[in-house]
């Protein structure tokens, strides 16, 4: 198999993986929905949205750095990954404390407390999970992990549906979110072992500083990238309650799924680029052209058809309660091109090794998210976060141009 077809078949992999782990996810959007309501929902969405904070910090850039080296040169594998298994559970559990330490100061029902709480028990199987796509991505075998991701989707999908057939609440839900984790890791690391042999857990404090130092750019990135994606929910909850947290989780949800292509087609080629780079400048850009324009296309085209699709969609998913979502999710996907071109830029910043100019970037990004959140939020409530997700995010797509190049002047 050559590397073309390499990157579209881990692509496809990933998107059919994705067209599973999607169906199972509106199903269960759809149950909780319709049984608790845009309030009951709210809550959900508060609860899971709080813990993505921490979890999604647990990858703090580290397999960017992991699969560079290992690009390089393959010897480092069985070595780095047991030593970034272990590095990231002292992470997580470093999170998971800070994570139940900051709960103390936002003012959620004690209901909603214990369920961020349970929650939050996720950056743990986040973390290892994380850990084994870098085995994955090295090796293109993506659809490895997205046969674990599938697994575990379907675990919380029969666990969700059993809770809400004996009429249970939304604790048990949350905790079902817990257990398919445990079984998405479980499979992963299955799957990591057949392909280097080995699986364990190493400290080489020596590495970790390395990895740390060397991610340490990115990996503060990603808490801007984190505050940019989750700030806006927190901040309806606090300033408009739990009821437009739900409306606007309902609209958000569906955005996401149009967000998945993206990573998944640069995850492919990311490789591809660190090595075309070796080749020459040119041969970089070639690549960074054709997968641009591909990516501007199909985000053309999924923003004009979503945007006719949208009140079907939120009424499919959420139901007739959730109409007043259709516009917000309407405004979300006029940005829909600006982040499918900014995930590329993104990593071709990074394979020119100017990463230490990201964090910046994104900075910008969540300062400019949060204020105009702050102000705009308490007279146009969610459809204000709407705009400004993409309006950050077209502030962030211009400084990762700007800088692009200027690295390759």
């Amino acid at each position: 198999m050559n590397t073309k077809q390499k990157v579209a078949y881990n692509t496809v992999a990933q998107l059919v993986g994705k067209a599973t782990t999607t169906v199972t996810t509106l199903l269960i959007t759809v149950l909780i929905t319709r049984r608790f309501g845009p309030s009951g929902y709210g809550d959900f969405t508060i609860m899971m949205a709080y813990s993505a904070l921490f979890y999604i910090v647990s990858d703090f850039g580290l397999n960017a750095i992991a699969t560079r080296d290992f690009s390089e040169d393959e010897s480092k594998i069985t070595r780095y990954f047991k030593n970034l298994v272990g590095l990231r559970l002292v992470m997580a559990l470093g999170l998971f404390a800070l994570g139940a330490l900051a709960l103390i100061f936002f003012p959620y029902s004690q209901f909603v407390k214990v369920g961020v709480l349970i929650s939050l028990l996720t950056i743990f199987t986040q973390a290892l999970y994380t850990t084994g796509n870098v085995i994955f991505q090295t090796k293109l075998r993506y659809d490895l992990s997205v046969l674990a991701a599938i697994f575990g989707s379907l675990t919380i999908l029969i666990l969700s549906f059993l809770v809400v057939a004996q009429g249970g609440g939304l604790l048990p839900i949350v905790l079902s979110y817990v257990v398919g984790g445990v079984v998405m890791v479980g499979v992963s690391l299955f799957f990591v072992r057949r392909l280097v042999g080995v699986i364990g857990v190493a400290k080489d404090i020596k590495l970790w500083r390395y990895l740390f130092s060397s991610a340490l750019p990115l990996g503060i990135t990603t808490i801007f990238v984190v505050i940019l994606q989750k700030a806006d929910a927190l901040l309806l909850s606090v300033l408009s309650g739990s009821e437009a947290v739900g409306l606007y989780g309902a609209s958000y949800k569906i955005f996401e799924f149009a967000l998945v292509f993206p990573t998944f087609f640069v995850n492919s080629i990311y490789p591809i680029m660190v090595r075309r780079f070796k080749d020459g400048q040119e041969r970089l850009m070639e690549t960074v052209r054709y997968s641009g324009l591909f990516l501007f296309v199909v985000s053309v085209v999924g923003s004009v058809v979503g945007y006719f699709l949208a009140p079907w969609m939120i009424r499919v998913v959420a139901g007739p309660e959730f109409a007043e979502s259709a516009q917000a999710l309407r405004l979300l996907l006029l940005g829909l091109p600006i982040f499918y071109l900014s995930a590329l830029f993104l990593w071709l910043l990074i394979t020119l090794g100017k990463q230490k100019q990201i964090p910046f970037i994104y900075a910008a990004g969540a300062i400019f998210n949060v204020a105009l959140n702050l102000i705009l939020i308490p007279r146009y409530s969610f459809h204000a976060s709407a705009i400004i997700t993409w309006t950050s995010e077209l502030l962030i797509l211009l400084l990762l141009v700007f800088f692009s190049r200027k690295a390759l002047e």
